[in-house]
C-alpha cells in the first residue's frame, strides 16, 4: 500500500514487498525478524519512505488483534522509531496516516508502548508532542530506571548500604558467570517462583521462554550469580540494539535475601556491559500498571541508577 505525504519527497508504504533500510536506530521489538515471532497473526508495518534517499526516516509496527491495535504484541515496547532530523510536519503526517488506516479498517482503538525516554531523549520528547497532537491519550506512565555505562567503576555511583552488601558478597566467595550451557527447565522454574512470591504474573510459559533462546541465540543471555554450584540469583539479558542492554526476568533465592546477590549479579552484567561497549544498561520499571513500587525504586536509586519516563499511549476511534 503507497500513499503520498505533504511533502514529494515522501511516501507511506505500509507492508511493502521489499526490505526497506532505515536511516535511524532501530529496536529489536520493531525488527522485522522479531515482529514476525510475535504471536498476533494480522501485522501491519508502516514506513515513511524518502523515495529520492530510498530509506525510511520512521517506521511504526501495529498489530490487530479483535478490531484493536496494539504496538508491540509481544515485547516491552513497540511505538515510532525515527531518523532525528524528521521535520516535525512530516512525523505528524505519519501518525495521521496511522489514524486513518484505523478509520478505514474499522478498529475501535490503539494502545502503544513506547521505550524509555533514556533511550532517546529528543525523539521521544518529540514523538510524545505527536502522539498527543493527533488526539492520543496519556494512558500509563512507568518509572522506569538505567544506568549510563561510563569508564566509571560500578561502585562509584553505589549508596553506601549497597556497597556494603556488594562487598559481603564477594568475601562469602559468590561467583558471577554467564551461563554458556544454561539448565533452561530449571533457570523458568526459578523465575516463575521468583515472580509468584512477588506477586507478578509470569507473562512467557516455558514453551515461549525456551524459544527465545532458540531463535535469537545471540540477542537473550542468561547470567547468574552462585555460591558454589547452587544458583541464587540470575538474570536474562536482551539485547535491544549495539547500544543498549536490557535486564529481564530477575530472579533469586529467597534465602539469601539478606546478602543481596542481585547487586554482585547488577555488578557483573555492568561489567559485561562495559566490554561490549553498551551505553545505556536498563533495568527496567519500577511500577507496575503505573502503581509504583516504592521498595524497588529505592532499589534502583541505590544503585546509582537513573530514571526516565515510559509511556503508553492509547486513542479510541470507537463512535
Amino acid at each position: 500500500m503507497h500513499n503520498t505525504v505533504a511533502d514529494m519527497s515522501y511516501e507511506i508504504l505500509i507492508n511493502p514487498a521489499e526490505e526497506i533500510p532505515c536511516a535511524f536506530s532501530s529496536y529489536l521489538f520493531n525488527e522485522p525478524y522479531h515482529v514476525t515471532q510475535q504471536p498476533c497473526t494480522k501485522v501491519f508495518t508502516f514506513y515513511l519512505f524518502h523515495t529520492k534517499k530510498k530509506q525510511a526516516d520512521a517506521r511504526f509496527n501495529l498489530f490487530v488483534h479483535e478490531n484493536t491495535g496494539i504496538s508491540p504484541c509481544l515485547g516491552t515496547f513497540g511505538s515510532v522509531e525515527m531518523n532525528e532530523n524528521l521535520p516535525q510536519s512530516e512525523l505528524d503526517i505519519f501518525i495521521d496516516s496511522i489514524n486513518t488506516f484505523a478509520f478505514q479498517h474499522k478498529l475501535q482503538a490503539i494502545s502503544i508502548k513506547a521505550y524509555p525516554f533514556c533511550y532517546a531523549e529528543e525523539i521521544s520528547a518529540r514523538i510524545t508532542a505527536a502522539f498527543t497532537h493527533n488526539s492520543y491519550q496519556i494512558s500509563q506512565t512507568e518509572l522506569n530506571y538505567h544506568l549510563p555505562v561510563t569508564e566509571e567503576p560500578f561502585t562509584k555511583e553505589l549508596h553506601l548500604s549497597a556497597r556494603r552488601r556488594l562487598k559481603k558478597c564477594h568475601q562469602q566467595g559468590f561467583v558471577f558467570s554467564e551461563e554458556l550451557q544454561p539448565n533452561l527447565p530449571e533457570i523458568y522454574w526459578m523465575i516463575q517462583a521468583t515472580r509468584e512470591r512477588r506477586g507478578f504474573p509470569v507473562t512467557l510459559d516455558y514453551e515461549s521462554f525456551e524459544q527465545l533462546f532458540v531463535r535469537f541465540p545471540e540477542v537473550y543471555r542468561i547470567f547468574t550469580v552462585k555460591d558454589k554450584y547452587k544458583t541464587i540469583a540470575l538474570t536474562i539479558t536482551v539485547q535491544i540494539n549495539s547500544s543498549i542492554l536490557y535486564y529481564f526476568l530477575p530472579a533469586d533465592d529467597p534465602d539469601y535475601r539478606s546478602s543481596s546477590p542481585m547487586i554482585m549479579l547488577i555488578e557483573g552484567v555492568y561489567t559485561y556491559c562495559q566490554q561490549q561497549q553498551f551505553r545505556i544498561f536498563d533495568l527496567g520499571i519500577a511500577t507496575y500498571k503505573g502503581v509504583p513500587n516504592y521498595g524497588l525504586i529505592r532499589f534502583k536509586q541505590n544503585l546509582g541508577s537513573k530514571s526516565s519516563l515510559k509511556f503508553t499511549f492509547t486513542r479510541n476511534f470507537a463512535s
